[in-house]
C-alpha cells in the first residue's frame, strides 16, 4: 500500500515542472462526495462482488500445508497475506465505486489489523461511521464459548454482539472450531462489511455509556460494563457478563524460541518456546475505539502489559 502512494507522489513530482503554469494554478472544484450505500442495485457490480464474493474467497483460501506446521511463525506470513489481500480487494472496490460502504468498513478494520496506513484507517473509520455504518470483527468471547464465533459491530451508538450462526445458519465445524463458508452466505460477508440488516436480532446491545473500562491484554480486550448482558453461543452455552475478555480476530501472536546449552556438555541443548500475544494490536484497536466513541475520555484505560504469554 505504501509503495503505491510513494509511486504516485513520485510521478506527480516528475510531471509538475513540465505542466503549463496555468494548469498548475487552476484548481478544479472538488466533486461532491458520493452518498455511501450497501445496496447492491446501486453499486457498480464488480465493486460489490469485490467486497462480498472476493472477500469470501480471500478469507477461505488455503495458505498453508501440513509441512508449514514445522516452520516457526509461518502463520504470520499467512495472516499478512490474508489481511493485505482483503485490504487490496476493498481498495479496488472503491476505485470502481467510491460509494461502496462495505469497502470503507472493510478497510477500517483491515488497516487497523495490519497496523499500516493508520491515517487512511482513520479516514475509513470516519467515512464509515458518518454514513451510519459499522466496523465489524469476528470474535471469540472466552467466558461464553471458546469454540464459537461472534460478530462485534461497533458504531456511534455502541456495540452489538451477534452469533456467527445468525448469518450462516447451520455452523460447520472442524475439530469443534467454526469454519467460514463460501461466497454463497452473502449475509455474513455483507455483515463483515458493516452492512447488517436492521431486523437482524443481536445477542446483546451495549451503549457506549455502559462501557466503564477497556483493558488491553496480550491476546484479548477486557470490557467492563455498568450493566450485565446475556450472551448465548451457537452451541447453546449462555452467560451473564459484566466483565468479559474478547479476542477480536486479526493479528496473531508470535512464537519465541530460546536455545540454551548445557554448561558441562556443549553438545547438549535445551530448546523452549513461548507464545507472545499481539499486545500492540490490542492497544491499537482500543485506541481507535476510544478515539471515535469516547472523545471525552470517560472510559477507563488501564496500562497495557509488557511482553508476555498471559491473557
Amino acid at each position: 500500500m505504501r509503495w503505491r502512494t510513494a509511486t504516485i507522489a513520485a510521478v506527480v513530482g516528475l510531471l509538475a515542472p513540465v505542466l503549463p503554469s496555468s494548469a498548475q494554478q487552476a484548481v478544479p472544484p472538488a466533486p461532491p462526495a458520493p452518498v455511501l450505500t450497501c445496496d447492491e442495485a446501486k453499486l457498480v457490480p464488480d465493486s460489490y462482488r469485490l467486497t462480498t464474493e472476493a472477500e469470501a474467497l480471500i478469507l477461505t483460501a488455503k495458505r498453508t500445508d501440513w509441512w508449514d506446521n514445522f516452520i516457526i511463525n509461518r502463520h504470520l506470513q499467512a495472516a499478512w497475506e490474508l489481511h493485505s489481500g482483503s485490504a487490496w480487494a476493498a481498495e479496488e472496490a472503491l476505485r470502481l465505486d467510491p460509494a461502496n460502504r462495505l469497502a470503507w468498513a472493510i478497510l477500517a478494520r483491515e488497516y487497523v489489523i495490519l497496523g499500516q496506513e493508520l491515517e487512511r484507517a482513520e479516514q475509513a473509520w470516519r467515512t464509515t461511521l458518518d454514513a451510519s455504518g459499522a466496523v465489524v470483527w469476528t470474535a471469540t468471547i472466552y467466558e461464553v464459548d471458546a469454540k464459537s464465533y461472534f460478530l462485534f459491530a461497533f458504531d456511534h451508538e455502541g456495540f452489538r454482539i451477534y452469533r456467527f450462526g445468525t448469518f450462516v445458519g447451520q455452523v460447520e465445524r472442524k475439530l469443534g472450531v467454526p469454519q467460514f463458508p463460501g461466497p454463497e452466505k452473502v449475509a455474513l460477508w455483507r455483515a463483515l462489511g458493516g452492512c447488517i440488516d436492521p431486523g437482524t436480532e443481536a445477542e446483546a446491545v451495549v451503549p457506549w455509556n455502559d462501557v466503564k473500562e477497556i483493558e488491553a491484554g496480550h491476546w484479548v480486550l477486557w470490557f467492563k460494563l455498568a450493566n450485565k448482558i446475556n450472551v448465548r453461543s451457537d452451541s447453546g452455552d449462555e452467560e451473564k457478563l459484566a466483565k468479559f475478555k474478547v479476542a477480536l480476530h486479526g493479528q496473531p501472536g508470535t512464537v519465541e524460541v530460546n536455545v540454551s546449552r548445557d554448561t558441562t556438555d556443549p553438545h547438549k541443548k535445551t530448546v523452549t518456546g513461548v507464545g507472545l500475544g499481539p499486545v500492540d494490536y490490542q492497544v491499537r484497536v482500543r485506541s481507535f475505539l476510544v478515539k471515535f466513541f469516547d472523545p471525552e475520555g470517560r472510559i477507563s484505560l488501564p496500562k497495557p502489559p509488557g511482553r508476555g504469554a498471559g491473557w
